[in-house]
């Protein structure tokens, strides 16, 4: 004997069983339908509310973040413009002392080269004087 034969009526208890949930939430009455349409609404109330609610608060927080930021960028602002000008000062007197170093040593430089020629027309004159010949290494302080 198979299943279905010894209990015929079974798949239709089931569906029945089943089904049985959906039909609980079904008004009886006007005054039933009245009260879960109120409960209903009272509940997408709240959610649009608690919506409406982290939307301000998102709102607000992004409203400070913003003047928060355009806060900081007028501080960059203002600094970039404060190195800037430091900058340039710094460029100014930087141009002003190699001026001065270029003058400086222009003299230095003149004087250098003088002293460096003499000191080659007197290694020359000692090379080739006579009293060198008879004391030798005269001039060698000078090949230095």
């Amino acid at each position: 004997m198979t299943m279905r034969s010894k209990y015929p009526l079974a798949g239709l208890w089931l569906l029945v069983c089943a089904s049985l949930p959906a039909f609980a939430d079904h008004p009886t009455g006007l005054d039933d339908l009245l009260r879960q349409v109120q409960a209903a609404s009272q509940r997408e109330a709240a959610v649009r509310r608690e919506r409406e609610q982290q939307f301000l608060s998102g709102k607000n927080n992004r409203k400070a973040a913003l003047e928060d930021m355009r806060r900081r960028v007028e501080q960059q602002r203002n600094r970039g413009q404060a190195l800037k000008q430091q900058f340039d000062d710094n460029e100014a007197t930087l141009q002003h002392l190699q001026e001065d170093l270029a003058a400086r040593t222009g003299n230095l430089g003149e004087l250098f080269g003088t002293v460096r020629q003499a000191a080659n027309d007197l290694h020359a004159l000692l090379q080739d004087s006579l009293v060198s010949a008879q004391f030798p290494g005269r001039a060698e302080w000078f090949d230095v």
